[in-house]
């Protein structure tokens, strides 16, 4: 069992809430980076995209880790690394031999470069030259995106028939005005407003405009054809249902990319779904290393440990097991 072989790590070494090195990093994403450090026998940790530092003062602090570079056993570790950054450490990991192993748990896959936006350079998706290969791999910045929601929370709200359901609608419909305003806005990118579904539209509308460099002034936002937006909150909702449900098919797609590419390499590596997608979304890492991964894995079920690597440079045609990515972030 997968919790088994995570017990075994020593509770005084476990982020504890309210512990003042976690910041504001979630302590579910904590245990993660500390039980993998363990599994992998790391002294030094590489901490990619380290924001402000939460992690990073919990690895050295409180695991008494070396958070830097260098070293003969360094883990390059990337907590939640955005859009081309999780493609980045995997790059490095497969050209550096002073990295020993790389555990990476990615999220904005709408960030990611793809070959037709960038030509002639690396892209984010896809890795792996199977994948390039397959017939209609390519995706959509709109399915990349969706790719990137909390599937489960989603589900609690469609049975809740909870308020938070009409923030689709708003968002909706404020990025139908943004465009009609400024039409090169094809992606107006809004920021979340926070508890959004307890305003009223006019209310978010002025919040999000300004944003965008938009004056809430200049537009108008109580009209009929405003109004008639609005109501069609259950239209918006069944298209975003429907979106979600292909979401994880999306996810996993991008995951399996690459994870051939490291399979592609000749290095071990798995997808490890480290806990239950309702207490942690993030649930899924994806872990490579040098050196065989038996010892790292031994605890976890046989289904979690069905996509771990033999060295095999070419996929084979065989059917293979993944577990289903619970979705990233919140949905705006």
């Amino acid at each position: 069992m997968v919790m088994s072989w995570l017990q075994g790590v020593p509770h005084r070494v476990m982020p504890q809430p309210g512990d003042v090195m976690a910041g504001g990093v979630g302590i579910a994403s904590l245990c993660d980076v500390t039980r993998l450090t363990q599994a992998t026998g790391c002294d030094r940790v590489v901490d990619v995209g380290a924001g402000q530092g939460h992690l990073s003062r919990f690895l050295a602090f409180g695991l008494g880790l070396s958070v830097t570079a260098g070293g003969r056993r360094v883990l390059v570790t990337g907590l939640h690394a955005c859009g081309d950054l999780s493609p980045a450490l995997l790059r490095h990991f497969t050209s550096s031999p002073a990295v020993a192993a790389v555990a990476s748990v990615a999220c904005c896959y709408m960030k990611l470069s793809t070959l037709p936006e960038h030509p002639g350079s690396s892209p984010g998706y896809p890795l792996s030259a199977w994948v390039a290969k397959l017939p209609g791999h390519e995706l959509s910045y709109r399915a990349r995106e969706a790719a990137c929601h909390a599937l489960e929370e989603y589900v609690g709200r469609l049975r809740g028939e909870s308020g938070c359901l009409r923030t689709h609608c708003y968002r909706a419909v404020l990025e139908t005005l943004i465009r009609a305003a400024n039409p090169s806005k094809k992606r107006p990118g809004v920021q979340t407003v926070k508890k959004a579904h307890a305003l009223s539209f006019p209310q978010y509308a002025r919040l999000g405009l300004p944003r965008v460099g938009l004056d809430p002034a200049a537009i108008s936002l109580d009209s009929e054809a405003v109004e008639a937006m609005l109501e069609q909150q259950h239209k918006v909702v069944a298209f975003f249902s429907l979106t979600l449900l292909l979401a994880p098919l999306v996810e996993t797609l991008i995951l399996l990319d690459r994870l051939l590419y490291l399979r592609e390499q000749g290095f071990q590596c798995a997808l490890v779904p480290l806990f239950d997608p309702r207490f942690s979304p993030r649930n899924l890492v994806l872990v490579a290393a040098r050196t065989p991964l038996g010892a790292v894995l031994s605890g976890l079920d046989e289904d979690s440990s069905e996509d771990e690597d033999t060295g095999v440079a070419e996929p084979s045609g065989e059917k293979q097991s993944l577990p289903t990515p619970s979705a990233r972030c919140e949905p705006q």
